[in-house]
């Protein structure tokens, strides 16, 4: 996909979770020739999402992990 007008990019950033600030101003560097900043706030976006990924990913293994102990068995309550 070729984006030829502002409005394609402003659906691709909205489609990524940007939010409106972070869209604006991407636009606003990159119409003034200031494409390395704004790529520099994407990337710092990306990177903000893949440590959420992170995150959930190490929720998901504990969560992985307890439920194995449970089938095991191993997992008791003691009051």
């Amino acid at each position: 996909m070729q984006y030829n007008k502002k409005e394609d990019i402003i659906e691709n950033l909205r489609d990524a979770g940007c939010d409106e600030e972070d869209i604006t101003c991407f636009i606003h560097e990159f119409c003034n020739g200031n494409q390395r900043i704004g790529v520099k706030r994407l990337r710092e976006y990306r990177a903000e999402l893949l440590a959420n990924i992170h995150a959930e990913q190490e929720k998901i293994d504990c969560l992985d992990y307890f439920l194995y102990k449970l089938e095991k068995n191993e997992v008791k309550i003691e009051a």
